[in-house]
């Protein structure tokens, strides 16, 4: 158990707590050895893990320590103490956005654009990976504010298998925070995709501008998934803005943006430039919903056109020349007659099923070519 006072792992002296989650606890503590303030997240305090779980731990936050970005918190620092995991990171004297909601303050609509451009920057850069880093529990306690007013994402490089490790150990299920989980995480066998750290992103946005709590409360994307409309956002905020967050809860990921293109478009929208498509258009055409098959009425309809005049047979003409595609009818005889039905020919008269290819006449020499030889194909110049 964490205190007040504590010397956690005979340096870093623990001043009070700045926020609990599910599996883990934050505190500022003075870190002795340099005498600076730091901020210190402890995994996992009530039990610890066995040494195989600690190894994994490790071993992933091995893999992004040397990630670095504008928008991303990292740590500095990551050990155990007695098979208790923990990370040492810069301390943020303004603390996450979660204070706003707390005080039930929105955020003006400058604030949101650059909050919206600022983890959709941190996430493109985790989604570029390879393979991709999914967050999986993006929320506003986990979007902390520096003195410059940037807005970094913290908790990131924690995998599905070591999160599933912690709640483990504290008794607890899930691998995210649930207001903030996508639809598709409540299938019966979810996985991970960059679409659902677009969602939760989007559900962020929403309690922020809203002052109120996620689109669907505590339920998260559980109630969308069944069925529930989704709520509207209620404020001083513009079109354009409001139709970027809506689209970030798209029920189905594929009709959601991605984090390059939100990045983008607030990118466009911050720095006042105006030769491009509005929001919602570029959002709605870049991430389409795989195609099905058309249906008779998505198929265009052709234009109706007159039916052509039947031309008569002539009867007193010369044979025409011969024509490159086809033989015509000799002038000199009539018109044939109708031809009578089958079933009124003789047996002499019904024609003899497939006859072979000997009682034909064979082409003359010289006969016309679909295209004539005499015309030359003329090049291009």
């Amino acid at each position: 158990m964490l205190y007040v006072g504590m010397l956690f792992h005979d340096r870093y002296e623990l001043k009070r707590q700045l926020g609990r989650g599910g599996f883990s606890e934050v505190w500022l503590a003075l870190d002795t050895k340099v005498n600076h303030d730091v901020a210190i997240k402890v995994y996992a305090t009530g039990t610890g893990l066995d040494d195989e779980a600690v190894t994994l731990f490790m071993q992933e936050f091995s893999l992004v320590y040397d990630l670095n970005h504008t928008n991303l918190l990292k740590p500095t620092t990551y050990d155990d103490w007695d098979n208790i995991p923990y990370l040492v990171m810069p301390y943020k004297r303004q603390g996450s956005i979660y204070k706003y909601v707390l005080h039930g303050e929105r955020l003006t609509e400058d604030q949101c654009w650059h909050l919206l451009h600022d983890v959709a920057a941190g996430l493109a850069f985790l989604h570029d990976q390879m393979p991709p880093i999914i967050h999986r529990d993006i929320k506003p306690d986990n979007i902390l504010i520096d003195d410059a007013g940037i807005y970094m994402i913290t908790d990131f490089g924690i995998s599905s298998s070591i999160r599933k490790t912690f709640h483990r150990a504290n008794a607890e299920q899930g691998t995210g925070t649930l207001a903030y989980m996508a639809p598709e995480c409540f299938s019966s066998n979810p996985k991970p995709v960059m679409a659902s750290d677009i969602w939760a992103l989007g559900a962020t946005m929403f309690e922020v501008m809203t002052a109120d709590q996620p689109p669907f409360g505590n339920h998260g994307g559980l109630i969308q998934r069944n069925g529930g409309d989704m709520p509207t956002i209620d404020g001083p905020y513009s079109d354009e803005l409001k139709d970027i967050i809506y689209h970030c809860l798209a029920k189905e990921p594929w009709d959601r943006p991605r984090a390059h293109e939100i990045e983008k478009i607030t990118y466009e929208h911050i720095e006042g430039i105006t030769d491009t498509l509005r929001p919602s258009a570029t959002v709605r055409q870049s991430n389409p919903k795989p195609q099905s098959a058309p249906t008779p009425d998505d198929l265009p309809q052709p234009t109706a056109q007159p039916a052509p005049e039947p031309q008569p047979v002539l009867q007193s003409e010369p044979e025409p020349a011969p024509q490159p595609t086809y033989q015509p009818t000799p002038a000199s005889q009539p018109a044939p007659a109708p031809a009578p039905a089958y079933s009124e020919l003789t047996p002499a008269q019904q024609p003899v099923a497939n006859p072979p290819l000997i009682s034909e006449p064979a082409p003359q020499q010289g006969s016309p070519s679909i295209v004539p030889p005499s015309t030359p194909t003329p090049r291009p110049q």
